[in-house]
């Protein structure tokens, strides 16, 4: 969390679920998507199991803002985690995912199975 007081850019958060207990996550990020900044990426603990890891990425805000896409988002899933925040730059040699057909241009849903280890990775562009 020092990274976020310090530069408010990087947030650290842990939390061990009960074995077997599904359990979700919310997450709202306000203003933390400057121009050349659109992106996230969250590191998978290597020792966690995700039966069905489902994420969902609303930028309905941005239409409602007056902004136009100018790169549709895009979910990456690096199977290796270097602990390197470097690593998604590095999406250009990759596929991304398929979206859900509930998806819309902008609202986006992806799910990977059996997800165990590796980086998930998010990539978006709109501009005015």
């Amino acid at each position: 969390q020092s990274t976020y007081y310090e530069a408010g850019t990087i947030f650290t958060y842990e939390f061990t679920p009960d074995r077997g207990d599904a359990f979700e996550m919310v997450l709202r990020i306000y203003n933390g998507f400057g121009q050349g900044q659109r992106s996230w990426h969250n590191h998978m603990k290597p020792n966690a199991r995700y039966k069905l890891f489902r994420f969902a990425l609303d930028l309905d805000a941005y239409r409602r803002a007056g902004y136009t896409m100018t790169q549709q988002p895009e979910l990456y899933f690096h199977d290796e985690d270097i602990m390197d925040h470097n690593l998604c730059q590095h999406r250009v040699r990759k596929k991304p995912l398929p979206r859900l057909p509930i998806s819309t241009p902008w609202s986006s849903t992806w799910e990977i199975a059996d997800l165990r280890r590796g980086v998930v990775d998010v990539v978006w562009d709109v501009a005015l």
